[in-house]
């Protein structure tokens, strides 16, 4: 029985003075949770209070925060942000407060004959999650348990980025480059014990911890053909704290690269077709042991616009895991009549009635598979009427 209620309000004042640009940000952010969890023996209708929790999380934030934006000259641009937050944790009436100072930078060189250039630094928090501190043992999976941390930390971060692009004058042309580098200060890390019949993990705060990402990209449209593709590929690279059945904390290296193209066309007459081809393999390493998977996404789509009043798309989805394979098929068709307050729809989903879809979860180094119920095959008809 968990209840969860978000609301929060910022106000905000600009103020331009060409070329300088300033904002003056106030904020006020809360989330709170009634975690109301009870686990019951149904042979003799008794409860088991160590796998139990009333839970009641309280988190605020209030925040003051000046952002600036300034064109050095023509073809330099500086962008600053700083904000000072006031984060207060409320576990079961024991409040916690800190105050955290963040602030952020982005400068940027463009027009040189060479492409636009971006360095960007950011330092930020991570708010925490009630699951960080259950104060029991809660079922959450088939022989999975999960507890919380007895202690409230700040997972702070250091961020620092380079972009740049370049492209033709047309605008036919662009190539793009990102790069990420992360690290960690401090987070709260899993910590889990794997014996023949139970999985238990608990979070800890521990400090530690970085990431890299690249990201490469080229776009070009073909005039002569009417058609644009895209080709992309990104890796990322972790490494995190975590313990699994040891006696400290070691790191868990990830390795995740990834290849994608696409394409779409823009004829003049009725038919257009696009496409999407995403290839992704995945690497752990934990204290010698190796883990890899890989996926297939491709999915394709013919979009056909009759006139102003017809138009409709059918779409394609193959999906290849280690597991398992998928292929749906749907459509949908509007006919919106000129001078009519009417209007008419038809949708199909699912035309291959695929009935199942699992999902297998090795992060942990044991195997455990999940099954959904998809939605089956259906048409749907409407008509709208507008007043």
């Amino acid at each position: 029985k968990d209840r969860s209620n978000t609301y929060g309000i910022i106000s905000t004042l600009v103020m331009t003075n060409a070329p300088f640009k300033q904002t003056f940000e106030l904020s006020y952010h809360r989330d709170r949770t009634d975690r109301v969890n009870q686990l019951i023996n149904l042979l003799d209708n008794r409860h088991i209070d160590t796998f139990e929790n009333n839970q009641l999380y309280s988190l605020q934030k209030f925040g003051i925060t000046h952002k600036s934006n300034y064109n050095l000259s023509k073809n330099i641009h500086l962008s600053t942000h700083l904000s000072l937050e006031n984060i207060s944790l409320d576990l079961e009436g024991k409040p916690t407060s800190n105050w955290q100072l963040n602030p952020s930078m982005v400068l940027g060189f463009k027009n040189f004959g060479w492409g636009t250039f971006t360095l960007d630094f950011q330092r930020d928090t991570n708010d925490p999650l009630p699951n960080y501190f259950l104060e029991n043992n809660q079922l959450s999976g088939y022989q999975s348990l999960k507890k919380g941390s007895r202690g409230f930390s700040i997972s702070r971060y250091n961020q620092f980025g380079f972009n740049y692009q370049i492209g033709n004058q047309m605008k036919t042309k662009r190539f793009t480059m990102r790069t990420r580098l992360r690290n960690i200060e401090g987070q709260y890390a899993q910590n889990v014990q794997i014996d023949k019949s139970i999985i238990q993990t608990s979070y800890q705060f521990v400090e530690g911890g970085k990431s890299r990402m690249v990201n490469l990209d080229y776009t070009s449209y073909y005039e002569p053909l009417n058609f644009s593709s895209n080709i992309g590929t990104n890796i990322i690279w972790s490494k995190l704290p975590y313990r699994l059945n040891t006696e400290e904390f070691l790191y868990l290296e990830s390795l995740s690269r990834g290849i994608n193209v696409s394409g779409t066309t823009y004829f003049q007459f009725p038919i257009n077709f696009g496409f999407e081809i995403d290839l992704q393999w995945i690497r752990t390493d934990f204290n010698g042991e190796t883990s890899r998977t890989q996926w297939t996404d491709i999915s394709s789509n013919i979009v056909i616009t009759v006139n102003n009043e017809i138009a409709g798309s059918i779409t394609n989805k193959y999906l290849k895991m280690p597991n398992a394979n998928y292929f749906n098929i749907g459509f949908d068709f509007n006919y919106f009549p000129e001078g009519s307050k009417f209007s008419y729809r038809v949708i199909a989903n699912n035309l291959t009635n695929q009935g199942d879809y699992i999902v297998s979860d090795i992060d942990q180094y044991t195997t455990a598979s999940t099954k959904f119920k998809l939605l089956p095959r259906y048409v749907l008809a409407s008509i709208k009427y507008r007043f």
